[in-house]
């Protein structure tokens, strides 16, 4: 929801209906882990990396290439 608002889209602020973005969630991890079998697919924390932040940005990449093998 930080995130979210950090944003600042306008379409996105509706945080008198936390529930919606509860709904929306849970639906895409169901999605992702139940329909997706034709990649690996790679999780990263959102929480705990800001890649607006250079330093966690390159770890993100890092983080990716070594997924790619690149």
């Amino acid at each position: 929801m930080k995130r979210i608002k950090k944003r600042g889209r306008s379409f996105e602020q509706f945080e008198d209906n936390i529930d919606y973005f509860r709904l929306l969630h849970s639906r895409y991890d169901e999605w992702v882990f139940n329909h997706c079998h034709y990649s690996e697919i790679l999780v990263i924390d959102a929480d705990k990396y800001d890649i607006v932040n250079e330093s966690d940005k390159q770890i993100v990449l890092k983080i990716i290439g070594i997924k790619l093998r690149i």
